[in-house]
This record gives C-alpha cells, structure tokens and sequence, in this order.
C-alpha cells in the first residue's frame, strides 16, 4: 500500500512539471483540473490522482503563471473543476469544448493539500473515472 500524499511532507511542484506515477510509464487518462488561481484545489486534485495512472495537470482562471488554454484542454480526456465560475469561464473562452466538464463543487475554503479537501476530491472526481 502507498503512504498517503497527506501523511506525507508537502514539496514544491516546479510549475513546468507533470504529475505522472513513476510506476505507470502510459498513464491511462490525462486528467485536467481547473480552479480560480491554480494553486490549492486544482493542485491538491492534480496530485490526489498522480499516483494512480494517470497523468495530471492543474491550472487557474486567474493565473497567469498557470492559465487554462486551449492547448490544455485539447490535452486532457477530462476536465475537473470545483464551481459554476470556472465551467462558465471555459464555456465563455472555448463555446464548444469537446471534453465534457465536471463539476465538483467544492469551495474555495480549503488551503493546498488539506485532507479534506484530498478526501472530497478523490470521492467526487473518483466517481466519474
């Protein structure tokens, strides 16, 4: 059995790296997850789900460092995000995105790699992979 990414020491994600399992050289979905700035949700989301064959990316609305763009959501096989404001920013910038979005309405109250929050997401995003 894995440790927990909780139980663990947090490490900083260089902003240019993917999150893929070390033990999955071909993950089997590329996972997309999307919040306002790209820096608790939607990386908690992108590191919740690195280890288990998939391969992950996170971004932001608001982020310029770490924006959601077309070349990303022509990346992903699904898209996660946590509030109608990010569905409706997506929906705005790209009218017909070919990848359905998922919402997994979850506030904005929790801080990076809460175990809650890792919790929430692994339950509600894990019920539609």
């Amino acid at each position: 059995m894995q440790p927990s990414l909780y139980t663990e020491p947090h490490y900083p994600v260089p902003s240019s790296t993917t999150l893929i399992s070390p033990w999955h050289q071909s993950p089997s979905m590329n996972l997309l997850f999307i919040c306002n700035y790209g820096q608790n949700r939607s990386r908690t989301g992108a590191e919740v789900f690195a280890g288990q064959g998939y391969q992950t990316r996170y971004a932001g609305i608001y982020n310029s460092n770490r924006p959601v763009t077309g070349e990303l959501l022509a990346w992903t096989d699904k898209i996660f995000v946590f509030e109608q404001e990010q569905v409706n920013y997506i929906q705005t910038h790209w009218p017909d995105p070919e990848k359905r979005i998922f919402n997994l309405d979850i506030s904005s109250r929790y801080c990076y790699g809460n175990p809650a929050l890792g919790r929430l997401i692994r339950e509600k995003a894990g019920a539609w992979l």
